[in-house]
């Protein structure tokens, strides 16, 4: 948890984000997430099945994380939700060129960050500060944005769950709409698929190898199980017993019991 200092530091960073909204002043997104973390005092490390992305427009997904309450200290997890984007910002510069555009909710009005007194203020400097895609319904909506986003030589960041969780839940609708809104405006991206979460009080981030999904239709299903690879068994929640080898069975097997809850069904 953020010491007293260093939430001095945090809440002078905040001022200083929404500073450069009111002036209209764009900031350095690579920058900034380093330097939450550093603040923060946050340990982490990741690994990657490729050294290098090419320059091809990609989606980055990854599983909306939060600690455990006894690591975060706190019942809130809007920091958890902040640093675990810095994080993944801050590793992805390692491998691409292009820069990132997160996916970000741009009509809460309570509750957004750190502080209830200038969270709306915050939200929307972020939106703007660092060409974030705001949408009103989370992730998959703004389409028109989401193109301009990659054709302006940006890759797109969310969390396709849409909301924050320790073990991986089943994926919002709509992401295969998205991706044939894309490919019907020639725009062919592949996705990256993230695991992160936390050890030893260490955030431990896997980039799996960007992949060109087998078949729209089955989009989300296969992009949440290639995330669930890159997570420990205990954390794949639904998907721990699924594989993307086979795309076309998974959707098939995948059926739902009691409270929507998805199961394995063997074949």
């Amino acid at each position: 948890m953020i010491n007293f200092k260093n939430n001095l530091l945090a809440e002078k960073f905040l001022d200083d984000i929404c500073k450069s909204y009111e002036i209209g002043e764009k900031r350095n997104l690579i920058k900034d997430s380093k330097k939450l973390l550093q603040i923060s005092k946050i340990k982490f490390t990741f690994s990657h099945k490729q050294p290098k992305l090419n320059n091809s427009p990609t989606i980055i997904i990854s599983n909306h994380y939060k600690r455990p309450l006894y690591e975060r200290k706190s019942l809130l997890t809007t920091v958890d939700s902040m640093i675990t984007s810095a994080i993944i910002t801050a590793c992805l510069s390692k491998i691409t060129q292009r820069k990132t555009s997160w996916v970000i909710k741009d009509n809460l009005v309570k509750n957004i960050l750190f502080y209830n007194f200038k969270a709306r203020l915050v939200q929307m400097a972020v939106i703007q500060n660092y060409d974030s895609v705001g949408v009103s319904t989370y992730p998959f909506s703004r389409k028109n944005k989401w193109l301009e986003r990659l054709k302006s030589g940006h890759n797109i960041a969310l969390y396709p769950e849409g909301v924050i969780s320790t073990k991986l839940r089943q994926p919002q609708k709509g992401f295969a709409t998205i991706l044939s809104f894309l490919k019907e405006n020639n725009i062919k991206v592949k996705i990256l698929p993230v695991g992160i979460y936390s050890e030893d009080g260490i955030f431990k981030v896997n980039f799996g190898k960007d992949f060109y999904p087998v078949n729209l239709k089955y989009a989300e299903q296969e992009a949440m199980i290639e995330i669930a690879q890159n997570l420990p068994y205990n954390l794949r929640g639904v998907y721990s017993g699924l594989s993307s080898k086979e795309p076309a069975k998974f959707p098939a097997r995948l059926q739902l019991e009691g409270d929507q809850i998805p199961v394995l069904v063997e074949p």
